[in-house]
């Protein structure tokens, strides 16, 4: 089992190292069509679903000005415009030369010696990692969304051209036994059954047109960029043979390339530098501090109105209780966010383990029906050249036809299955390149 503490500073590293683009690219190279990364970039910047995570980012890029602009020195300036009358100590009197002005300059600095500072400094830092993290995450769930789309209406469209070929299969047989019945040589029986087959495969045909529309829909809600082609216009060949898989006995160091991962690793630690913070808050606190102030038009034309002095000041809590609370609170948190983060690791590390198991026996039986589809297709071209021969009907020739097309189907079907699992696999490992970033 591997140390939560060694994932967390190798995971710190990865999110040091990688970069977004890594995750949402390279995925033309692996379904042999460089244009399909310019889809998913066309698809991430117009994907609304982006926008609250790109908010929250910003939020985070905020809140980490805020924390940084706490050590930093401030100046407040004061002005006060006044009438009214002052008791004159001297005569017991009451004399009317105060004066209309009076105003002050104050300057402070935390020198953030104990830490506190520089603890929430490094929490806001690692929330905005965070966020980032989980921007790249949801980046890259819509690319290998696109991504497995693409494949699918690759997939639907040659199903489409290999069903529409079954009707005319079946159509010729049709034709073929009516005027075998026409001739008295059948029973009308047989022609019905032909009949039936026939009126089977075109339900296939407006099934198959109806399940490429409706992935043509989803197509353009990911990709509404109309100069982008329908996805059952593309042409480009699916890749054969697969991309290779990973090694299965270093599946678990693919765990720390996933966004959501280092995302939880972020999370926690940044729960580690808030309790930090509040910690440092019970210590004392060291401030420089300077202030101007007095009364009269200036410093110079009445200087005993004026007073300016500095120093510095030294706070030291001698009974918080809220503060104590609050660090304890603080605590029961930081242990939350070590559960999730061990959680999250052994979630991916099931997730990764499912897509391997799943990519692996998809190409078994992929291979499989690859094997039976040629044998169908060996058989198809004998009863060709039979049929041409006069050695057989043309019932035989295109029973044959059917079967290698049903065969044929399938290996298509199972080839684009293999590649979404390969895709699901990719993205369960944290998107294209995860062996160089694990």
């Amino acid at each position: 089992m591997i140390s939560v503490r060694y994932i967390a500073i190798l995971s710190l590293a990865t999110a040091l190292c990688a970069t977004g683009g890594e995750s949402v690219s390279s995925w033309g190279t692996l379904l042999g069509n460089p244009t399909l990364d310019d889809w998913i970039h066309a698809a991430l910047t117009d994907a609304s679903s982006l926008d609250v995570s790109r908010a929250e980012l910003r939020v985070a890029a905020a809140n980490g000005r805020a924390a940084r602009a706490a050590g930093r020195p401030t100046l407040d300036a004061r002005m006060d415009l006044r009438e009214g009358r002052r008791r004159n100590l001297m005569t017991g009197g009451v004399t009317d030369d105060l004066d209309p002005i009076a105003a002050g300059v104050d300057a402070s600095w935390e020198l953030g010696l104990f830490g506190r500072i520089s603890s929430a400094v490094n929490a806001a830092e690692f929330a905005e990692l965070a966020g980032e993290h989980h921007l790249r995450d949801r980046e890259l769930a819509l690319a290998a969304e696109v991504a497995q789309r693409y494949v699918e209406g690759h997939c639907f469209s040659k199903h489409l051209a290999i069903r529409e070929a079954a009707v005319a299969a079946n159509q010729a047989i049709t034709d073929y036994l009516a005027g075998r019945v026409a001739a008295g040589l059948m029973r009308p029986q047989e022609q019905e059954a032909a009949d039936a087959a026939r009126l089977l495969a075109e339900r296939r045909v407006a099934e198959a047109r109806e399940e490429l529309g409706a992935l043509d829909a989803r197509w353009r809600y990911l990709l509404p960029n109309e100069s982008i082609p329908s996805v059952g216009s593309i042409a480009c060949p699916l890749p054969e043979p697969l991309p290779e898989v990973p090694d299965g006995s270093a599946l678990h160091t693919y765990v720390l390339s996933r966004p959501d991962v280092q995302a939880a690793d972020a999370i926690w630690r940044g729960a580690e530098q808030s309790t930090q913070a509040e910690a440092r808050d019970r210590r004392p606190v060291l401030t420089a501090i300077a202030s101007v102030e007095g009364e009269g038009p200036s410093p110079t034309e009445n200087p005993d109105e004026w007073m300016a002095w500095a120093g510095i000041r030294l706070s030291l809590p001698v009974l918080a209780p809220k503060a104590g609370a609050a660090l304890r609170s603080r605590r029961a948190e930081e242990d939350v966010k070590a559960a999730l983060y061990n959680e999250t690791v052994r979630l991916g590390l099931l997730d990764i383990r499912e897509a391997f198991v799943k990519r692996v026996h998809a190409e078994k039986r992929w291979q499989a029906a690859k094997q039976e589809a040629m044998q169908l297709r060996a058989s198809l071209e004998s009863a060709e050249r039979q049929y041409e021969q006069g050695l057989e009907s043309i019932t035989v020739r295109e029973n044959a036809r059917l079967r290698w097309l049903h065969a044929d189907e399938r290996r298509l079907r199972l080839h684009a299955l293999a590649l979404q699992r390969h895709i699901a696999l990719v993205r369960a490992c944290g998107g294209p390149g995860f062996d160089q970033g694990g």
